[in-house]
């Protein structure tokens, strides 16, 4: 092997174990979320999303003014990739719905899928502290 493959191979694991580094700063979730979504035969509600952080990673409980869920259900398989936040949780009559959020700073959009098909659009901020 040459001294300018070996180099240039040096060169390129340096950068390849400098990539993990930066990506994996992913955003402050913690904090309460409060937002609205339209739901079909239904209409506009609220839904408030905890978010806590442990050493395990994050939990998180949802609740909405409709009582469509339970309240404080705990979200479930909450993964956090990037800006990207996903999760499913059970609703009170035992359907589930799976959420997939965008994370801007202090708010989160995306959407929700009931498992019978329907979808809606969701918009959540984060509540300041007083």
């Amino acid at each position: 092997m040459t001294r300018v493959v070996r180099l240039g191979l040096a060169l390129s694991l340096a950068f390849a174990c400098m990539l993990p580094a930066a990506s994996a700063e992913a955003p402050d979730l913690e904090g309460t979320w409060i937002g609205k979504t339209d739901v079909p035969d239904v209409g506009s509600i609220d839904v408030v999303l905890t978010l806590k952080r442990g050493e395990a990673g994050y939990t998180a409980a949802i609740s909405d003014s409709a009582s469509l869920i339970a309240p404080d259900t705990a979200a479930r398989e909450l993964k956090v990739d990037g800006d990207t936040l996903s999760f499913w949780f059970p609703l009170a009559d035992g359907a589930t719905v799976s959420m997939q959020l965008k994370v801007s700073g202090d708010t989160m959009s995306g959407s929700w899928q009931h498992q019978e098909g329907q979808t809606g659009a969701l918009y959540l901020e984060r509540k300041k502290e007083k």
